[in-house]
């Protein structure tokens, strides 16, 4: 009986210790009482854009919208990665960028195909598309997409990253 109770307080106390170290992980990691990682905006034209590009990041990403709130002039779409923030603002006009500096980037088994496919739906809408594959990088592998739909953002059709080719890695 002396031995169960003592294998049971040993047990106690070993139990008791990895709680204690796993809640301040996680207090540690994400403090009380939500984590908040932040979330990258994306701007686009209009609500219309919106529409399109969220249609796009469905079917090449699997990203769906989440939420929607509007907070003062904006409109934010929250997909369902719940870091991505599609939006668009009241009484400010955004000039699509002819060079742009952000990317969202979509795993697609069929860049090429893909690229085409997400262009003529912003065509279809209304919005400018130009595609190019990526120079320096192999035949089929990466597209950029450039759209009058976003503001100073493009889309990124690649291969799944378990197919692309190894890249050299910097210090």
């Amino acid at each position: 009986m002396k031995r169960l109770v003592r294998s049971n307080a040993a047990l106690f106390i070993f139990v008791f210790l990895m709680g204690l170290v796993a809640g301040g992980v996680l207090i540690q990691n994400f403090p009380l009482p939500f984590p908040d990682k932040g979330h990258r905006l994306f701007r686009v034209v209009d609500e219309r854009a919106a529409e399109v590009v969220q249609q796009i990041l469905y079917k090449y990403g699997g990203l769906r919208v989440s939420r929607k709130f509007d907070f003062g002039p904006t409109h934010q779409n929250v997909m369902s990665d719940n870091l991505t923030v599609i939006a668009w603002f009241d009484g400010e006009n955004c000039i699509p960028s002819v060079k742009p500096n952000n990317a969202i980037s979509l795993a697609v088994n069929d860049p090429s195909k893909s690229v085409e496919r997400a262009a003529w739906l912003l065509l279809k809408n209304g919005y400018q598309a130009l595609w190019r594959e990526l120079a320096g990088v192999p035949k089929d592998t990466l597209f950029v997409l450039e759209t009058g739909a976003f503001c100073d953002t493009a889309l990124v059709f690649r291969k799944p990253f378990w197919k692309m080719p190894t890249p050299k890695w910097r210090e």
